[in-house]
């Protein structure tokens, strides 16, 4: 049953929001993978020129590293990252993926810290809460942080967020509902702390791309809080 349990949990970590797409091939691996790469190249070429070419990190999901991992996962990072490698039109350096840090007991029972709770992005709920400020300080010369795995629980709160010398954020997928108030989000895109984001959504085969503050307001309208 645990082995179980966790296969099942590796594998919505490396999912990160997967949904799957419809009609598109004969293999549903396949066709999901390669969306995940059209979405992926679809952000990176949706980034302002100047942070495209200044120094990144692209924050990935750590489990991958961990023993007995599914295949499927891996294959998920990597379809991910060439996404993004073709939308930079350059080649995504090792050094330049990291991994956030996880909350006590989350490397060895992620489990524990998903029960009952519900996210399309899982490494929300088990990064710390000052995972991505954490980053900062441990890669100061990069001006852009990309994250493949959402966003950490109360990041509004952080640095990355709300300082405007921080480094700007790209968002893969994320999922919104991880910071409730639309107030917040509208606010990020305003101010330049977070550049672009993807998202999927009906009629968007390549995901929906989000920049600036007439999409932020066109997605969070002011009537919502």
């Amino acid at each position: 049953m645990m082995k179980t349990s966790r296969r099942v949990i590796f594998s919505a970590l490396a999912l990160i929001a997967a949904v799957a797409c419809l009609g598109c091939g004969r293999d549903p691996l396949a066709r999901d993978l390669h969306a995940r790469e059209r979405m992926a190249r679809a952000l990176a070429e949706a980034l302002p020129e100047d942070l495209a070419r200044a120094p990144l990190r692209i924050i990935a999901n750590p489990f991958i590293n961990k023993a007995g991992v599914p295949p499927d996962a891996v294959e998920y990072h990597r379809a991910v990252l060439r996404g993004l490698s073709a939308g930079l039109r350059r080649p995504i350096r090792e050094e330049e993926v990291v991994f956030p840090a996880l909350r006590d007991g989350a490397w060895e029972q992620p489990e524990r810290l998903l029960l009952g709770k519900s996210t399309r992005t899982p490494l929300s709920l088990l990064m710390t809460p000052d995972a991505f400020d954490r980053l900062v300080v441990e890669h100061p010369e990069a001006r852009l942080f990309i994250s493949v795995v959402g966003v950490p629980e109360k990041v509004a709160a952080s640095a990355i967020w709300t300082n405007a010398r921080a480094p700007a954020l790209a968002l893969y997928l994320p999922d919104f509902s991880v910071v409730p108030e639309a107030k917040q989000w509208r606010a990020a895109f305003e101010q330049g702390r977070i550049v672009a984001a993807v998202i999927e959504q009906a009629g968007y085969p390549d995901g929906r791309v989000l920049r600036g503050a007439d999409d932020a307001a066109a997605y969070w309208p002011r009537s919502r809080k």
